[in-house]
């Protein structure tokens, strides 16, 4: 290629840059909003967790009013092993 001027060789080498155009900051959530999130947390436990508990009391009770708690427990602890047994054998 044959330039005509030394200005025209300079532009040839350059390599074009783009320019990504930034992102707009994103506001930190505030004090209120903090507050507001870990309320609506805790009420989504509790809407799961309060039923399984009165059921769980209720059962209790029922085994308790046959004589038969240790029964009751006997189940309770053996889901509790089961839970723990098979999560760990899925972690690995």
């Amino acid at each position: 290629m044959l330039f005509t001027t030394a200005q025209d060789a300079d532009r040839t080498q350059e390599t074009p840059t783009l320019s990504i155009p930034s992102m707009p900051d994103i506001p930190k959530p505030g004090r209120k909003s903090k507050i507001i999130g870990i309320i609506a947390v805790v009420i989504a436990v509790l809407v799961f967790l309060v039923p399984v508990l009165v059921t769980n009391y209720t059962d209790l009770l029922w085994f308790r009013s046959i004589d038969f708690s240790n029964v009751f427990l006997g189940v309770v602890a053996t889901r509790v092993i089961l839970f723990v047994v098979f999560g760990l054998v899925a972690a690995i």
